[in-house]
């Protein structure tokens, strides 16, 4: 007995973990029109936070041509970096999965000028995830 509890246990604490670990907000207005999603990476171990700002000049879409996959942001000087975007965690209900991947697509408009932080992972940090978007 002492051992299922201890193996129900861990369990809840894995399972508790995986969902405090992927907490992605959305912010709408009054209409419902998400204006911010943020917590988008889940698990920024080893990467350090950075705002980005920019004009949307790319978008890249994964084979379903719904999920973004990134975004080329270009400076005021003319230079471009690329931001990667982690896909949703699993265990978004669907109501807030259709609020996540509309209002990334929303934000991320090719034209608009964007807002938000990305984290800088890998070696010496050449690696960007996209973690707040406005």
């Amino acid at each position: 007995m002492l051992c299922r509890s201890v193996i129900l246990a861990a369990l809840a604490f894995a399972i508790g973990a995986d969902s405090a670990v992927a907490e992605i907000r959305t912010r709408q207005d009054a209409k419902g029109t998400v204006y911010e999603v943020d917590g988008i990476v889940a698990n920024p171990t080893d990467c350090h936070p950075y705002p980005i700002q920019g004009r949307v000049v790319g978008r890249k879409f994964t084979g379903n041509e719904v999920k973004l996959d990134s975004i080329t942001l270009e400076q005021k000087d003319g230079t471009r970096d690329i931001v990667n975007v982690d896909s949703p965690p699993a265990n978004l209900s669907m109501a807030d999965l259709g609020f996540v991947t509309s209002g990334m697509q929303r934000l991320s408009k090719v034209g608009r000028v964007m807002h938000g932080r990305a984290f800088a992972c890998g070696a010496a940090g050449r690696v960007s995830y996209l973690d707040e978007i406005r």
